[in-house]
């Protein structure tokens, strides 16, 4: 692939062959070193003759995770913020999200104003049931209808002792496999 992001800290890839698009979240910590590195990133004809152009999230917030529903047109995102103070700063959580058009107009909301409080450690998108999975430090959470439904249900409840995640769908079996 051609083309570069060089210097960005990229925290999550999604393609959408479809379209020959590639959406490229880039780090929270890249918003606060420098603001035009951060947020979500949409290369257009990545294998062949790459064109970056940055879209701007909610706030300018980082993009750690995202998911795809190409055939709706939605990503859903999973963003997070570096709070500063003085000489510190916190990792903090800012919501699940939904974009709409991503490739065209994108239309940004927020999943749910409860999920705006949750860290969101992976994302993965079931098109055969069109439901999302988002995993936090210590539940994993479903979301049916996520093209036009913010209801968040949980699925599993324990303490996984955090420190990151993955959500994959097995597409042949239908089951949602997760790492804790």
């Amino acid at each position: 692939m051609g083309g570069s992001l060089g210097g960005f800290e990229v925290s999550a890839l999604a393609l959408d062959s479809s379209r020959d698009i590639l959406y490229v979240g880039c780090n929270p910590w890249a918003v606060i070193s420098n603001p035009d590195r951060g947020g979500l990133w949409r290369c257009g004809s990545p294998f062949t003759s790459p064109s970056w152009k940055r879209l701007n999230t909610p706030g300018g917030l980082g993009v750690s995770q995202i998911a795809l529903d190409s055939s709706r047109d939605v990503l859903y995102s999973g963003c997070s913020k570096y709070v500063v103070e003085g000489n510190s700063w916190r990792l903090e959580p800012a919501g699940r999200y939904r974009c709409k058009s991503p490739d065209g107009s994108p239309s940004w909301q927020i999943m749910g104003e409860e999920a705006r409080y949750q860290f969101c450690e992976a994302l993965a998108y079931d098109r055969v049931r069109n439901t999302l999975y988002a995993q936090g430090p210590s539940n994993i959470e479903y979301c049916p209808t996520p093209e036009k439904s913010s209801a968040w249900f949980s699925t599993v409840e324990q303490a996984f002792g955090g420190g990151g995640g993955g959500l994959i769908i097995d597409r042949e079996c239908e089951n949602l496999f997760a790492s804790i």
